[in-house]
């Protein structure tokens, strides 16, 4: 799910991979693991981890994903 940062007449800035656990709560940034690499990942058996943006700002997190 992408998520607006900023929107600007034609201009759209949308952070992928962005969202929050609970409403009003911190960003975090969730990407799923590909199968063919889940062996290196061996504490996730979800393969979806979670990493922390600590940021409860919308437009820090889509900074944070930028780099």
């Amino acid at each position: 799910m992408s998520v607006v940062v900023m929107e600007t007449g034609a201009f759209v800035l949308m952070a992928k991979y962005v969202q929050q656990k609970q409403t009003g709560g911190v960003y975090y940034f969730r990407r799923r693991i590909p199968d063919d690499v889940q062996k290196h990942y061996p504490g996730n058996k979800l393969g979806t981890p979670y990493y922390s943006l600590k940021t409860k700002v919308l437009k820090e997190a889509g900074n944070s994903t930028a780099a």
